[in-house]
């Protein structure tokens, strides 16, 4: 279990706090992440996920919004460096909401 927070996002505003909460069960390939943004009225919340492509071989990811309705995934092009010197192209996941919350699973796919 890890949950942090940071002021982040002053060029949107100064009120602006971002809060992550990871779950993670030992011997469990199962994660569990809760992103919250407060001070915010006025922007969409993006998550971003920028996984190497064999990610997608052995893992799911799913994002819900606070009423837990599943929201759907932007892929883009962009850019994943396994190694320091080394840039792969990958496809970019992005989530949005217009809401302050997205829980978010990774799963081992069976």
């Amino acid at each position: 279990f890890f949950e942090g927070s940071i002021h982040a996002f002053r060029h949107l505003g100064e009120k602006i706090y971002h809060t992550r909460k990871v779950i993670k069960q030992i011997d469990v390939p199962h994660w569990e992440i809760t992103d919250t943004i407060s001070g915010n009225d006025t922007y969409p919340m993006y998550q971003i996920w920028n996984p190497s492509q064999s990610f997608f071989d052995d893992f799911t990811i799913a994002a819900y919004d606070q009423k837990g309705r599943e929201l759907k995934p932007l892929r883009h092009k962009a850019w994943y460096s396994s190694l320091y010197g080394k840039k792969e192209p990958i496809e970019q996941i992005r989530f949005e909401t217009n809401a302050n919350f997205i829980k978010t699973e990774i799963l081992l796919k069976k």
